[in-house]
């Protein structure tokens, strides 16, 4: 009788374990407010400037592995560098890290 109370316990636990995680469209959708937050962060912060975004197709299997949430800005006159923004608690655009193909020492968009 203890077995299949825990059984039971167990299989609740990882039903609703199941059911809390998002599914691909809740995904999508947080990413979307996600793209729609920074736009405007990047036109206050960077007047002037044009850039590319792009978010990480999580769908794909090599990808599954990073973090759909951020958000990828390729400035125009900063080809070589990347600025990776995500949302904070507070819903707040936040700098969450950089890299560039080359070896730049300065990144020109560190706000």
């Amino acid at each position: 009788m203890l077995a299949l109370m825990t059984a039971g316990v167990l299989c609740l636990m990882f039903g609703s374990f199941l059911m809390s995680q998002p599914d691909d469209e809740d995904i999508k959708a947080q990413i979307q407010e996600n793209v729609a937050a920074v736009k405007p962060y990047l036109a206050k912060e960077f007047p002037g400037e044009k850039w590319t975004i792009s978010t990480v197709p999580f769908e794909k299997d090599e990808y599954q592995h990073v973090n759909p949430y951020f958000i990828t800005v390729v400035f125009q006159n900063e080809p070589d560098a990347k600025y990776e923004y995500s949302l904070n608690e507070q819903g707040d655009v936040e700098l969450q890290g950089f890299s560039s193909t080359n070896d730049v020492s300065e990144f020109k968009h560190l706000k």
